[in-house]
C-alpha cells in the first residue's frame, strides 16, 4: 500500500511538471498563438480564413517593370555609342566646293566613335554622339558646316552597331552577346536568341541588370505576365539559373525533408500531399502551420497591421489552418505556396500523453509492481 501511495505521488508530480522534458520535434500547436500575444513579438500569426486566402494566398508575382520604370514599356531609341562605325556622306550644290571634286560633289567618310563618344568631321571639327540618334547627327553636322560648305546635304548611316549590344549568360544553350535591333528586342526574345534555358521555365530564374539596377523574376512570370516582358537596352546583362524552387515540411507528416515544387504553382494542400499527408498517430489538424516571410504592404492589404520592430520588408508570418473544420481543405487547396515556405504539424495532446506513457510511466509502474511482488 505504501509503495502504491509513493508512485501515485511521483505520477502527480510527474502531470505537474507537464511533458516538456520529453522528446519533440517542435511547439505544440497551442504555444504558437500564446507567443504572438506578447508586447515583444516580432512575427504574426494568421488564421488561414477563405477571406484571408483570397488575398494572400495568391501566387507571389515580382515585377521586372516596376524596377526599371516606364523606360522599358517600349523600345529602346538607337542612340550612337562608343566603337559605332558611322558612314557620313557629304554633297554640296557646286563641283569647288570643300567636299567636291571634278569628278563628284559628294564625299564620303567612315568614322568611327571614339572613347569620349565623339567624332571628327574636317571643317566641323569634333562632335559630340553621346545621346545622338542618327538623325541627330545629320541635323548636327549640316548646322556645324552652314558658312562653309556650299549648301550641305548631309546623310549618316551607322554601318557597325557595337554599342547596340546586349549580353545573355548563364543556363542557356548559347551565350553570347547579340545585337539590339533598330526596331528592338524583348527579355523573351533575348533569351530565345540565346538557345533558350535549359530547364523548365518554372525552375529558371531571370536575373536583369542595367547599370547600378538589377531585378528578378521567374520566367515563368514573364511568361505569364507581358509587362514583365520588358523592352532591353543596350549594355543590359541577362543571367538565366536554373533555380528551383522547394518547401519544406517538419513534425507530424510522414515526411520530414525538403521537397522540390514539381509543377509550376503547387498549393499548400499540394505540397502537405507530396511530404506524405499528416501522420494519423501523432498529428493535430488543428495546428498545421505555414512559416514565411511577408511585406508589410501585402499584409496590410489584408487588414493585418505588422509589428512595428520588424523590418516591413521581411516580416515573419506563421500561417495557423484547422483541418479539423471541413472548409479548411478548400482553403489549403486554393493557398499557393512560396519557395522556402516551411511547414509545420504540430503533435496532438494524446501524442504526448502515449509518450509520458511510454517513456515514463510504463516503467515506473512495471518497477513499482516487481517491487510489490519481491516485498510480498
Amino acid at each position: 500500500m505504501h509503495n502504491r501511495l509513493v508512485l501515485f505521488t511521483l505520477v502527480v508530480q510527474l502531470l505537474l511538471q507537464g511533458c516538456a522534458a520529453l522528446p519533440s520535434s517542435g511547439p505544440a500547436a497551442e504555444d504558437i498563438p500564446e507567443n504572438a500575444t506578447n508586447e515583444a513579438a516580432d512575427f504574426v500569426v494568421i488564421p488561414m480564413t477563405a477571406q484571408n486566402a483570397a488575398i494572400l494566398g495568391q501566387p507571389q508575382i515580382r515585377s521586372i517593370e516596376d524596377k526599371f520604370g516606364t523606360n522599358s514599356a517600349r523600345p529602346a531609341r538607337p542612340n550612337i555609342g562608343i566603337g559605332d562605325t558611322l558612314a557620313v556622306s557629304i554633297w554640296e550644290a557646286s563641283s569647288d566646293g570643300l567636299f567636291s571634286t571634278a569628278e563628284t560633289k559628294q564625299t564620303q567618310l567612315t568614322i568611327t566613335v571614339d572613347q569620349s563618344r565623339s567624332i571628327f568631321i574636317p571643317y566641323a571639327g569634333r562632335i559630340s554622339v553621346a545621346g545622338f540618334g542618327v538623325e541627330d547627327l545629320r541635323d548636327e553636322i549640316t548646322e556645324k558646316l552652314q558658312g562653309q560648305a556650299i549648301d550641305p546635304q548631309v546623310q549618316v548611316a551607322l554601318v557597325a552597331r557595337e554599342s547596340q549590344k546586349l549580353t545573355v549568360v548563364g543556363d542557356v544553350t548559347a551565350p553570347g552577346q547579340f545585337d539590339v535591333p533598330p526596331n528592338g528586342i524583348r527579355l523573351i526574345e533575348a533569351i530565345a536568341r540565346a538557345g533558350g534555358a535549359q530547364a523548365p521555365s518554372f525552375e529558371t530564374e531571370l536575373i536583369v541588370t542595367r547599370g547600378n539596377t538589377r531585378a528578378t523574376a521567374r520566367m515563368d512570370t514573364v511568361l505569364a505576365n507581358t509587362r514583365n516582358n520588358i523592352w532591353l537596352r543596350p549594355e543590359d546583362t541577362i543571367q538565366v539559373r536554373h533555380r528551383p524552387r522547394s518547401f519544406t515540411a517538419f513534425g507530424a507528416v510522414s515526411a520530414q525533408n525538403l521537397q522540390p515544387f514539381r509543377t509550376e504553382n503547387v498549393t499548400l494542400a499540394e505540397a502537405l500531399a507530396q511530404a506524405g499527408g499528416l501522420d494519423d498517430n501523432q498529428a493535430d489538424a488543428d495546428g498545421v502551420f505555414l512559416f514565411r516571410y511577408e511585406t508589410a504592404q501585402r499584409l496590410s492589404q489584408a487588414g493585418i497591421a505588422a509589428p512595428e520592430q520588424t523590418d516591413p520588408r521581411e516580416i515573419p508570418t506563421i500561417y495557423r489552418l484547422d483541418l479539423s473544420e471541413p472548409e479548411a481543405f478548400f482553403i489549403a487547396g486554393a493557398f499557393a505556396m512560396h519557395d522556402k515556405d516551411i511547414i509545420y504539424v504540430a503533435n496532438a495532446p494524446a501524442t504526448d500523453l502515449q509518450k509520458f506513457t511510454a517513456t515514463i510511466l510504463s516503467p515506473l509502474l512495471s518497477s513499482t509492481n516487481t517491487i510489490d511482488g519481491l516485498v510480498n
